[in-house]
């Protein structure tokens, strides 16, 4: 049998849907719609809100993270300067450039996008 065969999930499964949860903007992409989504574990983390310097994470776990952080994945050519990389995103000058590119708030509170960084 599985979960979602069990008359409690599946009970909770329908009050999703006649709630309108299945229909919002990441859960119509996803089949099932109930899924989380899987991702590998991401080499970089960055913080989206900051008051002062940009919160730049080197991941050496295998944790994952949904809303709070953004990913940077490396690719081939990457993966092998990550390391020099990182250091750099720490540095004055590299948080002064990153902060070229964000979106600001009342209060000194700075929002960093996707886009942003990568640009």
């Amino acid at each position: 049998m599985k979960d979602h065969e069990k008359p409690e999930i599946s009970n909770y499964i329908k009050q999703g849907e006649n709630l309108g949860y299945n229909k919002r903007y990441l859960t119509n992409k996803r089949n099932p719609w109930y899924k989380i989504e899987h991702r590998k574990p991401a080499s970089i983390l960055f913080g989206v809100f900051t008051r002062n310097r940009l919160k730049v994470i080197r991941n050496l776990t295998t944790a994952i993270n949904f809303t709070c952080f953004h990913c940077f994945y490396p690719n081939m050519f990457g993966e092998q300067l990550i390391n020099k990389l990182f250091v750099y995103l720490l540095s004055d000058t590299g948080q002064e450039i990153i902060k070229t590119n964000k979106r600001s708030y009342g209060d000194n509170l700075d929002k960093f996008e996707p886009g942003d960084l990568n640009e």
